[in-house]
């Protein structure tokens, strides 16, 4: 369950872990799902939280290839001319999602589909984009976690990842712009322990042991 989901996350990744109840919001009046959709916007925005979707427990009719009991990825949140999609990947791989706004549904061909294709990649086999009312009537909640990243983590994190999208050419050639941008995110962690290493190994060099009598 959703609690499970949740401990499982703080003992892992040590990180503070809510949950965004979506069960509910159901037969939930609008303010509801655009309250939910508002804090999903607000979390996917932040580099330091994760967000998990869990599907229901038993497949309701109609899933369309959501797996039950499952958790996805949520990737991000797009409002284009009243439209409101939420894009997922499947922890596991490849999905098979064949509602509305799947890869071949002909809601693309519209004013609002061909928008949204022009700002976003929708030919992603490893992710998709469901409507937010799919979204709540097929996950249960939603859990979010904020991993401990202090200040000055976040702030070399940032400076590091401005080197790397200055030089592309360090990056793997063939992968999408999220992809760029996880690559990315991982060589500038991995460079800022290298660098914190060796600091704390100048440190310790400098330190010289008291002169014994």
């Amino acid at each position: 369950g959703a609690g499970a989901v949740s401990v499982v996350l703080q003992r892992l990744l040590g990180c503070a872990s809510s949950t965004m109840d979506v069960a509910s919001l159901q037969e939930a009046p609008p303010s509801k799902t655009d309250s939910l959709f508002k804090s999903l916007r607000s979390s996917v925005s932040d580099p330091s939280t994760l967000l998990l979707a869990c599907s229901q427990p038993s497949p309701a009719e109609g899933v369309d290839g959501i797996p039950a009991a499952q958790c996805l990825v949520v990737l991000g949140v797009v409002e284009e001319r009243g439209v409101r999609l939420v894009r997922m990947r499947r922890v596991s791989g490849r999905v098979t999602w064949a509602g509305d706004w799947s890869p071949d549904s002909e809601l693309w061909n519209t004013e609002e589909g061909q928008a949204i294709a022009g700002k976003h990649d929708t030919t992603s086999p490893t992710s998709f984009f469901i409507s937010l009312k799919d979204f709540v009537a097929r996950f249960a909640s939603v859990e979010c976690c904020r991993c401990k990243l202090s200040s000055s983590d976040l702030k070399r994190r940032t400076h590091l990842l401005s080197l790397f999208q200055e030089k592309p050419h360090l990056l793997k050639p063939g992968l999408t712009a999220r992809q760029l941008t996880i690559t990315a995110k991982v060589k500038a962690d991995r460079v800022a322990a290298e660098l914190l290493a060796e600091e704390e190994k100048k440190k310790k060099g400098k330190r010289k042991p008291r002169a014994t009598r």
